[in-house]
């Protein structure tokens, strides 16, 4: 790719005669009388660079060696072509607008997929990048169409593709104002489509918009969600359970009154419309189990005093939707979804039925033997965060109940039948569970024991595992506060 976007480059510069000075902005001359003669020349040296390579792998299969080291020789070629992407992005910026011509307009839309498809080091500075050819490509659309040059129109029209590219590349980044910038994409795509029929956003548009306004948590975004799905016949486009589940998502993550409940609505309609079932290729078709773990986890973060009881019966209708044929088998996330919902209360019942749920799911793990049922280090570290909560609240016992499943974790793995340990982290919460706990007698002495626990592994190399000065600092406190 590197080798391919360098020729395209060296061709364009020489078709058009640009050069970079030592400031690095792109001066662009016309093209002369020996326009032809140039791109003959630019086509024999994209022959030649191509036959160079061919003769540089025949050298190195002669010495015993292979393509990764011939890689290894063009690291430094490899490494220009993100100044060749940048030196093209400065000379369309310095063209007048209107003024692109159709080698440079076809050179855009091939570094955008460059752009796309190639390593991004940094994502956010490959989004700006992208950004800003597409917008450049818009400007041109724009200009064509107000001065009604059809076969220009034609030229220029962006495709869905390109938008979709640039929408990916902003969401990609993960945080909310690059997905609202995403989203806002899509919507400047649908007033060109408004307006001039072009450029028809595709389900695949659709669903990155979606996901965008999800992650952007913006006031009112689930309605603007729900708003495009209700306008989808505008685009031609019919929903499907992709968009479903990315509209379920919206819902589910905002935090307005009702959101939950609008989301398992959402959620049963498009149940309505795509039930679970598997094709003739084992390939399951209708909604999955990842659209029931949003609702579920919805339920749990929703400070609602109803919220685990909501996330047990979605539990329940999954059974009664799936009809035994293990479609919408309930999955890890599933269980942990629950127990966190449990785990929200923050009081000593809560906290109970979050570790029998996490007990069950033990149960089920061992006794199956399914590797898909372990739990993970999150879905302990939750209960043990709840032990730790409800104690640092007044309750004598949380500490040892916290401290009694850190030991439970600890000779599972030790026996072989969990894959993992208890991390610096759950130790240093049931540390806190004893230091906050209102037995002043034996939980201090065991939060030292913790303490010197975490030390020796510690010292033994697991550098996680270093004792900080806010624990150090709180034993000390509880010993004190003790008497």
């Amino acid at each position: 790719m590197a080798r391919t976007t360098a020729c395209f480059g060296l061709m364009f510069a020489l078709v058009h005669g640009f050069t970079v000075p030592s400031n690095n902005r792109c001066f662009v001359f016309p093209p002369s009388s020996l326009f032809i003669q140039k791109v003959d020349e630019a086509s024999d040296l994209v022959a030649g660079q191509l036959n160079q390579d061919t003769l540089l792998r025949e050298e190195l299969i002669l010495e015993g060696k292979d393509d990764t080291q011939m890689l290894d020789t063009k690291t430094n070629e490899n490494t220009g072509e993100h100044d060749l992407i940048d030196q093209f992005i400065d000379l369309v910026e310095n063209i007048d607008q209107g003024k692109l011509s159709n080698d440079e307009i076809m050179l855009l839309r091939s570094t955008m997929q460059d752009l796309a498809v190639g390593k991004q080091e940094d994502p956010e500075e490959n989004a700006k990048k992208l950004d800003i050819l597409l917008n450049r490509l818009l400007d041109e659309f724009v200009q064509a169409a107000q001065s009604g040059n059809e076969s220009r129109i034609k030229l220029l029209d962006p495709s869905a593709e390109e938008f979709l590219l640039t929408m990916k590349a902003w969401l990609k980044i993960g945080d909310k104002s690059a997905a609202r910038k995403a989203a806002e994409i899509f919507f400047e795509q649908e007033e060109i489509f408004d307006s001039t029929g072009l450029c028809t956003p595709t389900s695949d548009t659709i669903q990155v918009a979606i996901d965008a306004l999800a992650l952007s948590r913006e006031r009112g975004a689930d309605r603007k969600a729900k708003a495009l799905v209700d306008r989808l016949s505008k685009f031609n486009v019919s929903p499907t359970p992709q968009i479903f589940t990315s509209l379920i998502a919206s819902m589910a993550r905002d935090k307005s009154r009702g959101s939950c409940f609008r989301a398992e609505q959402i959620l049963e309609e498009a149940l309505e419309i795509f039930p679970p079932d598997v094709d003739e290729d084992g390939v399951y078709t209708g909604m999955t189990v990842d659209a029931f773990n949003i609702v579920l986890t919805g339920w749990a973060k929703s400070d609602r005093n109803d919220g685990p009881e909501r996330a047990r019966n979605l539990l329940l209708r999954m059974e009664a939707v799936d009809a035994n044929r293990e479609i919408l088998k309930p999955t890890v996330q599933s269980f942990t979804s629950l127990i966190d919902a449990y785990a929200q209360k923050n009081t000593w019942e809560g906290a109970c039925e979050a570790e029998r749920t996490l007990n069950a799911l033990l149960r089920e793990y061992l006794e199956l033997k399914d590797e898909s049922l372990e739990p993970n280090i999150a879905t302990f570290g939750i209960v043990l965060s709840c032990w730790s909560r409800v104690s640092k609240r007044g309750s004598t016992d949380a500490a040892s109940k916290a401290d009694k499943l850190l030991m439970r974790m600890e000779d599972l793995f030790q026996s072989g039948r969990l894959s993992f340990g208890p991390d610096a982290i759950a130790y240093v919460t049931v540390l806190l569970a004893c230091v906050n706990s209102k037995n002043k007698i034996e939980a201090p002495i065991r939060a030292v024991e913790i303490l010197d626990e975490t030390n020796e592994r510690y010292l033994d190399g697991d550098d996680s595992f270093k004792p900080s000065a806010k624990s150090i600092r709180a034993v000390i406190e509880a010993f004190v506060k003790s008497g």
